[in-house]
């Protein structure tokens, strides 16, 4: 018994958060926002964002309760090819 109650309380003290609350930032210098979608059924069209910002909230004592947020600046989208990225962001499509 007394093994059994110190592996109870040895597994809850491992398996603990190691943070309470701690709040993350995006960093746009390690992270891509990407997209790949399907052009007349035949190609495959890539692009990115290339302007983002956001965090990620975390709360060790309820996860339940983490938030993340992310805001895109779609004026910043690409695919490598001006004039679908003018049409894309024109009034048929982002309006930006």
């Amino acid at each position: 018994m007394i093994q059994l109650l110190r592996r109870v309380y040895d597994e809850r003290r491992y398996f603990r958060p190691r943070f309470h609350h701690r709040t993350w930032a995006i960093d746009p210098t390690h992270t891509t926002i990407g997209f790949s979608i399907r052009h007349a059924m035949i190609a495959k069209v890539r692009g990115s964002f290339g302007e983002f910002e956001g965090t990620f909230v975390i709360n060790g004592a309820d996860v339940a309760a983490s938030t993340a947020s992310l805001t895109i600046q779609a004026a910043s989208f690409s695919t490598d090819n001006a004039d679908r990225d003018g049409h894309v962001k024109s009034a048929d499509f982002l309006d930006v």
